[in-house]
């Protein structure tokens, strides 16, 4: 099995296997967190450019861990119909869950906007995130992407699982993943021995300063 020390590790090992593959392009987008802080390291270590994208998973308030959806900050969504009902949310709680993230996805954008890339049209863009278990996530931050008419879009990504990797290859043009996990337990922190979670005022000092 695949370990990474921590994301700087993984982000390093990933701009090496994208060197490799002769991958490149004109932005490198990383989504908050943890993929904004190796957007800046895979994209220095590329020589691209490199920005941050605010996107919020969605599960019910009482159960955080319960994810069944993300949204960006101007709203772009995708979620589990199905897995929401299973949770006991009808439509309404639906849309007002949507409504509450699409809030917070907009003070991360208040937060980062020096930082987030307005002009994606006729652009090669690299999506990265130090993970995905569900997928949620980076199909949000893909139908961002793609609705703002790129050239084409590759996913770049440490680790992975199956099912994710599954979910969300149709939006993209190519999958780089350096560790597509089969078993059914599957965790993105099982892969790092440090996967703490970053601060804003932690990112922002190291997207700024270093």
């Amino acid at each position: 099995m695949l370990k990474f020390e921590d994301r700087k590790d993984a982000a390093l090992k990933l701009c090496e296997r994208l060197k490799e593959e002769g991958i490149s392009g004109d932005l490198i987008v990383g989504i908050l967190r943890g993929g904004s802080y190796m957007a800046k390291i895979v994209g220095e270590c590329l020589g691209m450019a490199w920005g941050v994208l605010p996107v919020k998973k969605i599960s019910p308030p009482e159960s955080p861990e319960s994810g069944f959806g993300a949204v960006a900050y101007d709203g772009t969504n995708v979620y589990d119909e199905e897995y929401a009902r299973l949770l006991g949310l009808d439509e309404e709680e639906i849309k007002e869950i949507l409504k509450v993230k699409v809030s917070e996805a907009k003070v991360l954008y208040e937060k980062y906007k020096n930082f987030i890339p307005e002009d994606f049209w006729g652009k090669k863009v690299i999506l990265i995130d130090d993970g995905m278990a569900t997928g949620y996530t980076v199909i949000a931050g893909a139908k961002f992407v793609r609705e703002r008419k790129p050239k084409g879009l590759i996913l770049a990504i440490p680790v992975c699982s199956e099912f994710a990797y599954n979910l969300v290859k149709e939006f993209f043009d190519k999958i780089i993943c350096l560790e597509v996990v089969r078993s059914i337990f599957f965790a993105v922190g099982m892969f790092y021995e440090d996967f703490r979670q970053i601060s804003d005022e932690e990112l922002i000092e190291f997207l700024t300063n270093h």
